[in-house]
């Protein structure tokens, strides 16, 4: 199966880009995930600010739930990294617009749908294409 450029690499970028730093800053230590497993405000705020270790945090916590939901679209493991990848690239680029942690959460799912319903709606597209009329 061809798969698009878009999704090419996003996984290795995402890994040497946001790798865990040794220290983290007073205001990234107040930036956590809660006990009800839900990411906090602090760590919501650190992130708008540019902290790769606040990013780091909302990946570790996210990208499994991503990921699953991908799969159930693709049933490829490696089309449904390059998801979550592309997914977190975004958010990493939008990350001055977020302020509470449901718009990080609403965000995530929402941009996966999306991307998911727009490649396999490129897939079937390129399959009419291969059959013919």
């Amino acid at each position: 199966m061809h798969r698009p450029l878009f999704f090419s690499g996003l996984s290795q970028w995402l890994s040497q880009a946001f790798a865990k730093p040794e220290t983290a800053t007073p205001s990234e230590k107040v930036a956590s995930i809660s006990r009800d497993n839900e990411i906090n405000s602090g760590l919501v705020h650190a992130f708008s600010q540019g902290s790769e270790p606040a990013f780091r945090g909302i990946y570790d916590h996210y990208a499994p739930a991503i990921y699953r939901v991908s799969l159930r679209y693709f049933q490829s493991g490696q089309l449904a990294e390059d998801l979550v990848s592309e997914v977190f690239t975004a958010l990493w680029y939008r990350r001055a617009t977020f302020f509470e942690p449901d718009e990080v959460k609403l965000f995530l799912f929402t941009k996966a749908k999306s991307i998911a319903l727009k490649y396999l709606a490129r897939m079937t597209e390129s399959r009419h294409h291969e059959v013919g009329p």
